[in-house]
């Protein structure tokens, strides 16, 4: 069974994630830091006693600043990172990271028509 996320993610790729979360999240002036392990935790899932899959989990903690202040994300979009996540994958991401600001700051949710900065995301989905 091939092992996802065999390999370190590269400094380079997870600038370009966190490059792209912040060009996702700039309404938020969000600013992303990962942090990378030395070594990949092995995980393996099991449905029923049956092996479905193996992990190497690279990431650490996701460290973020917006202008409401820093802090570290309770739950993680993603435990790794390789050469196949596209912009869709990275837009999702993001949208779990910008509920987690509004939790995490008690921001309060308007109404799309209010133009709240919440709904900038949306306008930078990708088709």
């Amino acid at each position: 069974m091939e092992v996802q996320f065999e390999n370190k993610p590269s400094d380079e790729l997870i600038d370009r994630y966190c490059k792209k979360i912040e060009f996702f999240l700039s309404s938020l002036n969000l600013k992303l830091k990962i942090e990378l392990k030395d070594m990949g935790s092995p995980v393996e899932s099991y449905v029923d006693g049956a092996l479905t899959s193996k992990e190497k989990w690279w990431l650490g903690n996701f460290m973020v600043s917006t202008t409401w202040g820093e802090f570290k994300l309770k739950s993680k979009p993603r435990f790794g990172i390789d050469g196949s996540i596209n912009d869709h994958d990275i837009w999702r991401d993001a949208s779990i990271i910008q509920d987690e600001v509004y939790k995490n700051f008690k921001l309060p949710f308007k109404h799309p028509d209010t133009k709240d900065i919440y709904w900038s995301l949306w306008d930078k989905m990708p088709v």
